[in-house]
Order: structure tokens, then C-alpha cells, then sequence
């Protein structure tokens, strides 16, 4: 436990001696502490911690490819997805996004019962009204 105090207290001396040397030295500690904090926030968020709905585990995300055309995960149209929303028997529930507007509005279709969620609205997107 002495030898712990002597190098601690020579530390003390070099960095009193060069505060160039100090500097850099704080300068590494804190932007490597910085990084890796950072780091481990992001991993954590993305692939540690589950998603927020019951069952996450069973979520999948359904897309097809066409190499042939330069199709590459590409999402269903409207009536491919009712035609996938008829034949899927191996699935419980079946929902999508759209990425388009038809008739300059956005199509809204129900994901919220299919996460057994309630759906949250706010004033951009009102419920629908009777």
C-alpha cells in the first residue's frame, strides 16, 4: 500500500512540472471516457435493451426483393399487402406503414392494436372522427 502512495505522489510531481503534459494527459482520460460513454449508449439503446411492446421477440418486418428489376427490400403496395393480409395464416396479425401519400394525405393503417398498444395522439394527428 506504501509503494501506491509513493507513485501517486511522484504522478503528482511530473504532472506539477509539465503542465503541457497534464493537459494532454486529462485531455485523453476525458475524451476516451466520453467515447466509450457514448458508445455504450448507443449499442445499449439499439441492440441491448428489448423493444417497448409485448412479445417483441415475435415482431418481423416483411419485404421482398427482385434482383432481376434492382429491387432490394422493397415494402408491399396497398394491394400486395391485402393480398399477404389474406393468405398469411402463420401469423397472428399482419400490419404495415405505408411510405407514399394517396390522395394527398397519408393512408393510416391500424399498427397500434397489432403492438397491444393504445394508440397516442397528439395534434398533428388527431383520432379519427365517427
Amino acid at each position: 500500500m506504501e509503494t501506491v502512495f509513493h507513485d501517486v505522489k511522484f504522478a503528482l510531481r511530473v504532472f506539477r512540472k509539465s503542465p503541457i503534459f497534464t493537459a494532454v494527459v486529462l485531455l485523453t482520460l476525458a475524451l476516451g471516457i466520453g467515447a466509450n460513454t457514448a458508445i455504450f449508449s448507443i449499442v445499449n439503446a439499439v441492440l441491448l435493451r428489448p423493444l417497448p411492446f409485448r412479445d417483441s421477440n415475435q415482431l418481423e418486418k416483411i419485404t421482398f426483393s427482385n434482383p432481376g428489376v434492382g429491387l432490394r427490400d422493397a415494402p408491399f403496395s396497398v394491394p400486395e399487402f391485402e393480398d399477404l393480409k389474406s393468405r398469411a395464416g402463420v401469423f397472428e396479425e399482419v400490419s404495415f406503414r405505408p411510405r407514399f401519400r394517396s390522395g394527398g394525405h397519408h393512408q393510416r393503417w391500424p399498427v397500434a392494436p397489432l403492438l397491444r398498444r393504445r394508440p397516442q395522439y397528439s395534434r398533428a394527428h388527431p383520432p379519427a372522427r365517427q
